[in-house]
């Protein structure tokens, strides 16, 4: 669902309310009443359409799905055991890193679930010779490594990801199309309240306006230090999954990506040569310069 098709559906939705809440106002006047009903009418077509459209379009696999919640419980399990042994030595920069719920994964697109599985997998078997016996074995890893290689080995995709066919997208978007023109009709027959009724009128023609849309909400700040000594890491790469763009560090171990889209459940991505990468959620919040501190763990 892009950006203007969620913006138009929250304005239909406030001029539904509207609506409703001013039903007095036009109850006896049969046109506008008659354009209201078929207004909800299709505003409940559309509105049918909305969940499914929600997430990418692939082919859906209960394979993968399956292999997707076993991978996401068992790296979930691993790292909260990892955890508590990398916090109880002082590795508490280490243990900081890891991912120790399963929606952290399961939520996740299939390439970015497998790429954040294998980057906790890299750094608890970084730290195995800490938390061996006690909290992880060498069975534990191999187990995780299967775990992740047959996830990204099955075809096909998640459900998480498999929600509409390219026919509920058309429908979805002539359902959009065709509520437009009904709230054009409503513009129309409301004109007769310009001067009977003038807050009545210039009410509905706000709520019936869609607002401007701006992907670009803000920027991320990011420090890149050497988690070994906190020196800074320059040349060190970072991107996000909900941009194409990508940052480098300077010297001092900074780096700034600007114009990006805001949201939660981001994955940021550092990498830099001689380390191991560093993969992570975040959430960006609009109109901020989101401030990340991130340490690398050397190879």
């Amino acid at each position: 669902m892009t950006q203007l098709e969620i913006a138009q559906l929250a304005m239909h939705g406030a001029l539904d309310t509207f609506l409703d809440d001013n039903s007095a106002v036009y109850a006896a006047d049969t046109a506008f009443s008659d354009a209201v009903t078929e207004f909800k009418a299709k505003l409940a077509a559309e509105n049918g359409y909305g969940p499914i459209l929600s997430t990418d379009n692939k082919p859906y696999s209960a394979e993968k799905e399956a292999l997707k919640n076993k991978l996401a419980d068992l790296a979930a399990d691993l790292c909260g055991l990892a955890y508590v042994g990398l916090k109880k030595a002082g590795k508490t920069t280490e243990a900081n890193q890891l991912a120790v719920n399963p929606s952290d994964y399961s939520h996740l697109p299939d390439a970015e679930a497998g790429d954040f599985a294998r980057a906790n997998y890299n750094l608890i078997k970084l730290q195995l010779a800490i938390l061996s016996p006690d909290y992880i074995v060498n069975a534990d890893i191999t187990d995780f490594d299967n775990a992740i290689n047959n996830f990204i080995d099955a075809k096909g995709t998640a459900d998480s990801v498999n929600k509409s066919t390219p026919a509920q997208r058309a429908a979805f978007k002539a359902a959009i199309a065709d509520t437009n023109t009904t709230i054009d009709d409503l513009k129309l027959l409301a004109r007769k309240y310009k001067t009977t009724n003038a807050l009545f009128y210039s009410q509905l023609i706000s709520e019936a306006t869609v607002i401007n849309v701006n992907v670009h909400h803000t920027s991320l700040n990011a420090t890149i230090t050497n988690s070994a000594d906190n020196s800074p890491i320059t040349g060190a790469t970072a991107t996000l999954s909900n941009s194409k763009k990508t940052g480098t560090t300077d010297m001092s171990g900074t780096l700034t990506i600007d114009e990006i889209g805001s949201g939660e459940k981001i994955v940021l991505t550092v990498k830099a040569a001689g380390y191991h990468d560093n993969v992570q959620q975040i959430t960006i919040i609009r109109s901020r310069a989101n401030q990340f501190n991130v340490a690398l763990v050397k190879i």
